[in-house]
């Protein structure tokens, strides 16, 4: 009984601002919800990345929905955001949305209290494969990546479902078609950073 009175507890000293636009591309207008503890901060923060195999999900899909208690008991400001899906929107549209979140909490660091040098991605399954690539590629400089059961070498990954990827919406996040070439740019791998 008293491990849901903590979560009460904390989840009550956040106030949450949600369904706030961080990008906007075409017709899609591009959301997430921001948790910011009480405090004067600045804040670590985290920001959130769904699964969903690239094809389905939202920043409050239930697979997400069990790490918000966590988040409010941590103390840092967190951050889940919505992103383009496969197949509407093949690769590279998901990963550039990440990176356009992790920028757009940097611009407003200030006013959700949060500290600029101090931003993790969080991501599970697609979405771990997402931060992972955000993270590796470093073009929006964040200071740490955490992955739940994201791919990570996409051409392992891709063997595993040859000749053909299993549905229509994978083929269009992740064609085999394409080659070696390609899947290589969707992989972490290669873009480690040495040191």
């Amino acid at each position: 009984m008293l491990a849901p009175l903590v979560l009460l507890f904390a989840a009550a000293h956040y106030r949450v601002y949600p369904d706030l636009e961080y990008s906007h591309s075409g017709a899609a207008s591009l959301k997430l919800d921001v948790h910011i503890p009480q405090g004067p901060g600045p804040f670590p923060a985290v920001i959130l990345v769904h699964g969903g195999g690239w094809t389905a999900g939202h920043k409050t899909v239930n697979f997400v929905k069990d790490l918000f208690p966590v988040l409010d008991q941590t103390g840092m400001a967190w951050f889940t955001i919505d992103y383009r899906l496969a197949p509407q929107h093949p690769y590279p549209a998901a990963l550039e949305d990440v990176e356009a979140a992790v920028a757009w909490v940097k611009e407003n660091a200030r006013q959700y209290k949060v500290n600029p040098k101090r931003i993790a991605l969080m991501g599970e399954s697609a979405g771990g494969h997402l931060v992972n690539l955000a993270g590796a590629r470093n073009r929006v400089g964040v200071a740490a990546v955490v992955c739940f059961y994201g791919p990570i070498g996409m051409l392992v990954f891709a063997q595993q479902f040859e000749p053909q990827p299993p549905n229509k919406s994978m083929a269009a996040f992740l064609p085999s078609a394409l080659g070696t070439t390609r899947q290589r740019r969707f992989s972490p791998t290669p873009h480690r950073i040495p040191g």
